[in-house]
């Protein structure tokens, strides 16, 4: 997809919250942590294939803290 002339990847849900948790720093702790709310408030989401992505990310320990908290 091109956006404001910059071509985007589009993946599904788990991939972006993958790539939230990994750019954190840059899109914000507050943005990063509405995302993981958003993601564990919809009823079609899918935890293994979240933890998938963030293995092959290597944002698997960083996302598992979130998620302790948040579950």
């Amino acid at each position: 997809m091109i956006i404001d002339g910059f071509n985007i990847r589009l993946y599904d849900v788990e991939r972006c919250v993958c790539d939230a948790v990994k750019f954190r720093n840059k899109v914000g702790m507050d943005v990063c942590s509405e995302i993981i709310n958003n993601y564990l408030e919809r009823p079609d989401r899918n935890l293994s294939k979240l933890m998938d992505y963030a293995r092959k990310l290597r944002v698997g320990k960083i996302l598992e803290q979130y998620l302790q908290v948040k579950l």
